[in-house]
């Protein structure tokens, strides 16, 4: 097992500074345990590869050895049949002298020419010295008619040199060969049969493992992104949860196909193939306490090229949307882009609250979003994300009792133009109230007819501020 003395040494060599109290966690200190292992197990297969390769050159060369002694034996018992005639002369003697010279230079191989698999074969013993007078015989003749065939170099100004005696001219595919006998003497050509050549496990660098701008060593465990039609599981809003449920879709089908809404392409107006879901089980006063239901997610997607998309939170008596208590609706291409919420009352929209698109995360152009809108006892409070965005005062009183809110997504906008974004799945249900620190959160603290506590702040701030402005008038 590495200690942490280990470790450090091994980062001081990599030129990493690592703290005096540094000790590697659990699964580090497994990973290490387990590259150590595979070290051990690389040095002993190195070994046995390295032994392997010393036996084949032993028998290699003893091979040699052999066959070199049986082709010297042959070639003096050559030399006192044939008699040392002159290989110039003429007639069927000197063509009888030139075939066992010509066998005599090709016998003659050097020990880098010699092939292991030959050399095993000719050292088994089995073949007979016939055998061998037939092969010199047909090699012989084959040299004979390819040397007649050039008549151009057999001429008095241009004497034959035996063939034994030209120097052999080095060439490139010969040194390949070379090459490549002597890559598997030395056992270094890959063999999927041996498992002793079996390809060896990479080990890192260790300025690599220690390095403090890498990733950790268990960084990639168990990450797992969340689909984009899909809610993060640290939210708890999936389809088994006590907490809520998800409306939209209501189930999933056999196929496996995702699910989705888009608004229809040839739409005539807002509710023209809408998305409209009922909210059920809302409580005002439980609502506001978080023992209701007072949280509406949706997981949607925005095209890049899109202008602006938008839904509606209504009442039991909305008049076909007539009264929206929340409305949604962030517009990429107006004024900049910017984020409206506003409210309308009997066919007309209230004040609207515009919030900088640069202000809250992005949301055009991405791949999936989730936005979560939670209702309390004073307003509706929008995030992005984890981001806190807007917050909208109730402009219009909540119903007191229990009841149903209605949520809807129109196909266009109020002038009919076709709004563009997917809905993959909406949640509603009870969760704890998100917001916190509200500084830098748009809409709040505005004035809002429902808290009249407000009203009166501010009719008493410019009451006086009237009066102080009418003494300093008078005094003056």
């Amino acid at each position: 097992m590495l200690s942490a003395k280990a470790i450090k040494k091994t980062a001081q060599k990599a030129r990493v500074v690592l703290p005096p109290n540094f000790e590697p966690t659990p699964e580090e200190q497994s990973l290490l345990d387990l590259y150590k292992t595979v070290k051990q197990y690389e040095k002993e297969a190195a070994k046995l590869k390295e032994k392997g390769a010393r036996e084949r050159l032993r028998l290699a060369d003893e091979q040699f050895k052999i066959k070199q002694q049986q082709e010297e034996k042959e070639s003096a018992e050559r030399e006192e049949n044939g008699g040392g005639e002159d290989v110039y002369g003429g007639g069927a003697a000197a063509e009888s002298n030139k075939m066992p010279k010509k066998k005599r230079s090709k016998k003659k191989k050097t020990k880098e020419d010699v092939d292991p698999m030959d050399d095993a074969s000719d050292a088994s013993g089995n073949e007979s010295d016939s055998h061998h007078s037939d092969s010199d015989s047909a090699a012989s003749n084959d040299d004979y008619a390819s040397f007649m065939d050039k008549p151009s170099s057999i001429s008095p100004f241009n004497p034959i040199e035996p063939p034994s005696r030209q120097p052999k001219q080095p060439s490139r595919s010969a040194a390949q060969v070379e090459e490549e006998k002597r890559r598997e003497m030395m056992g270094q050509e890959e063999d999927v049969d041996d498992l002793l050549h079996a390809p060896l496990v990479t080990r890192k660098n260790p300025k690599d493992l220690y390095d403090d701008e890498g990733p950790s060593l268990i960084a990639n465990i168990g990450a797992a992104k969340t689909p984009p039609h899909d809610f993060s599981k640290s939210l708890g809003m999936g389809k088994a949860n006590l907490s809520g449920k998800v409306l939209f879709p209501e189930t999933l089908d056999n196929t496996g196909r995702i699910e989705s809404w888009a608004p229809p392409e040839f739409a005539d107006g807002p509710t023209d193939g809408a998305l409209e879901l009922e909210l059920p089980d809302f409580h005002a006063q439980k609502a506001s306490s978080g023992s209701g239901n007072n949280t509406l997610a949706i997981k949607f997607s925005v095209p890049k090229e899109s202008r602006r998309f938008s839904f509606n939170i209504a009442g039991p008596n909305h008049g076909d949307y007539n009264n929206v208590l929340f409305h949604f609706n962030p517009r990429q291409r107006q004024k900049g882009g910017h984020l409206v919420i506003n409210d309308k009352q009997e066919g007309t929209w209230g004040q609207g609250i515009n919030v900088p698109l640069s202000q809250i995360p992005v949301i055009f152009g991405q791949i999936s979003c989730t936005l979560i809108l939670q209702i309390t006892g004073d307003c509706f409070d929008v995030f992005i994300g984890d981001k806190h965005c807007a917050r909208l005062d109730h402009r219009t009183s909540l119903p007191r009792e229990n009841c149903s809110l209605h949520f809807q997504v129109p196909s266009t906008d109020d002038y009919g133009s076709l709004e563009n974004w997917i809905v993959y799945r909406v949640w509603w249900g009870r969760k704890d109230l998100k917001a916190g620190d509200l500084e830098g959160v748009a809409g709040v603290n505005q004035y809002s007819s429902v808290h009249p506590v407000r009203k009166c702040y501010v009719c008493h701030f410019v009451l006086c501020y009237a009066v102080l402005f009418c003494i300093s008038v008078f005094f003056d």
